[in-house]
């Protein structure tokens, strides 16, 4: 899968001409509340994914329901892992209870489905080759998807 994202993004990137930076536009639909922020992260590598350590860019919003648009602005072209939260309590970190499990919603590039941990990077990763480039995800909840 990464590397049909690689060549679909090499293809763009090479019959668009000379693309130094872009904005990509994320749209987080689902939330339950607009109490909190929206927080957005790009990864940039598989073994940098959904770590704190190895987010490459930050996007915050306010949550507003039913969705929230976050902007990342000169973004080098390239292939990213999206990964959001819904902070509701502003705190700047993602809230965890008993065994790991998530106390605020989350979610992944392409709506990549979750099961135990986060989806792999090839899942969530999508290619910004357009000066303009637009994605969606929704916010899951937890105790919503145990049901």
């Amino acid at each position: 899968m990464i590397r049909a994202l690689a060549a679909a993004g090499l293809a763009l990137l090479l019959t668009a001409g000379p693309l130094t930076a872009a904005e990509l536009r994320v749209e987080v639909g689902g939330l339950h509340n607009s109490v909190g922020l929206v927080r957005v992260a790009l990864f940039r590598t598989p073994g940098d994914f959904a770590k704190e350590e190895g987010v490459y860019r930050e996007a915050v919003v306010p949550a507003v329901v039913p969705a929230a648009t976050l902007v990342f602005t000169d973004i080098p072209p390239g292939i990213y892992g999206l990964a959001a939260f819904h902070d509701e309590n502003a705190d700047g970190k993602f809230d965890r209870g008993f065994l790991g499990i998530p106390r605020e919603g989350y979610g992944f590039g392409n709506d990549a489905p979750v099961l135990l941990d986060a989806p792999p990077f090839e899942q969530a990763a999508v290619a910004i080759a357009e000066p303009l480039a637009r994605t969606m995800l929704r916010m899951r909840y937890w105790l919503e998807s145990a049901n």
